[in-house]
């Protein structure tokens, strides 16, 4: 490779590394509330799950709580699932979220165990 190509590629590298993952990240989130806007659940909840995977606790809170309410609001096209739900609004939680916190407790203990089994139950802030 020739050294000019070489003086090419670095800043084209960096500028590509610089900018993809938060344009993405908008991008998706943009794209998530516009499926969710149109009435397309499953396809917002799927991108929803994603941005929470990639550390997005308001994507968490708002997949949580779509598993919560499930087909009551949703319709047969979001099925209820508490326990995924508990795990995108624990996600939630730890980051000070507190509709999240609510749902969690209105959820109940874990289907493993008692609340203070060491699952992933975040109290209130009262430690209710």
């Amino acid at each position: 490779m020739s050294t000019t190509v070489k003086l090419l590629a670095v800043p084209c590298v960096w500028l590509v590394v610089a900018t993809a993952t938060p344009v993405h990240g908008q991008n998706q989130a943009a794209a998530a509330e516009a499926e969710y806007a149109a009435g397309r659940f499953p396809n917002a909840l799927m991108l929803f799950e994603a941005r929470a995977a990639a550390g997005d606790t308001v994507a968490a809170e708002v997949a949580g709580q779509m598993l919560f309410y499930g087909e009551t609001l949703y319709g047969k096209s979001v099925a209820r699932d508490p326990e995924r739900a508990r795990h995108y609004l624990a996600q939630a939680a730890r980051d000070g979220r507190p509709l999240a916190r609510h749902l969690i407790e209105r959820i109940g203990p874990p289907a493993t165990g008692p609340r203070d089994a060491g699952g992933d139950y975040v109290p209130g802030p009262a430690g209710c």
